[in-house]
């Protein structure tokens, strides 16, 4: 259910953090999830900006970036990256209390600018309208997850009619913790249903992340995750505004041959979370 955002990244996104020097720059990528994918050191000569491009592009196309200091040693790391078209969030330096708390090396640094740019996006997609249900958390963890099913129970009430709420989730470990069970066990008018391994792009809501991606996030540039936070609430809002369901179609010129796996589907740039629908 929850998009880890910056800019906009999901779970298959890679954030590269740079912790930025005279003469020397040290990344840090991880996933949507905050794994830690690798770390990659790089001269900040032409060539060495081209060969931390190239191992970023390797771990995945379409790279967040959180950098130190923009406006200095990160100058022309920026430059390129905005020329590229790609996402860039300045980060803070971390002031001395921190540093002594967590410890200080470049790449300790680099790993924490990837996270402090990201966001995670918890959307719930109202089939029979469009209607998104929506909160922006600092993490991805269960507990995040179990606040947002509260929000999305809030926001379709127990009319006391018999009627039940269906959600369509990832399979994701996050989903599938104690604690939740325990809270949909007290709550037995929601039915929670999984989207098999490696299947989340059947769940349409993957085609609103694509949309809110595109449309309000992708090439951007946030002076804080308060300023990207505030760009996905606006877009949310204005989209419940004119929102309407989605509907399959296929062009009649098409063959009659029934269509592919691969035709049917519909790739975001960031992988699909929740389907809400209302039982009937």
């Amino acid at each position: 259910m929850p998009e880890e955002l910056h800019g906009a990244t999901g779970v298959g996104a890679v954030i590269v953090g740079v912790d930025t020097h005279k003469d020397l720059h040290v990344a840090v990528a991880v996933d949507g999830l905050g794994r830690r994918l690798g770390e990659h050191a790089s001269s900040t000569d032409p060539a060495g900006l081209k060969d931390l491009l190239r191992w970023a592009h390797e771990l995945g196309p379409g790279c967040r970036w959180g950098i130190e200091g923009t406006s200095s040693y990160g100058a022309g790391l920026s430059r390129v990256l905005q020329a590229a078209g790609a996402s860039v969030h300045e980060v803070c330096r971390p002031n001395r209390r921190v540093r002594r708390t967590r410890g200080k090396s470049d790449p300790i640094d680099a790993e924490a600018a990837a996270r402090a740019g990201t966001s995670t996006l918890f959307a719930s997609l109202e089939i029979a309208t469009g209607k998104v249900t929506a909160a922006c958390k600092p993490r991805h963890r269960h507990q995040e997850f179990l606040a947002f099913l509260k929000q999305v129970a809030r926001a379709y009430p127990d009319r006391g009619d018999g009627q039940a709420l269906h959600l369509v989730l990832d399979n994701y470990a996050t989903h599938k913790k104690v604690e939740v069970r325990g809270w949909l066990a007290a709550n037995p008018r929601i039915h929670v249903h999984n989207t098999a391994t490696s299947g989340s792009w059947l769940n349409l809501a993957e085609v609103w992340f694509g949309i809110i991606e595109r449309q309000a996030i992708h090439r951007g540039s946030f002076g804080s995750v308060r300023d990207l936070n505030a760009k996905i609430r606006a877009f949310i809002d204005g989209w419940n505004d004119r929102c309407h369901p989605f509907v399959w179609t296929r062009s009649p010129n098409k063959s009659s041959r029934k269509p592919t796996v691969s035709q049917l589907q519909t790739r975001a740039t960031s992988p699909a979370l929740d389907l809400l629908a209302r039982g009937t």
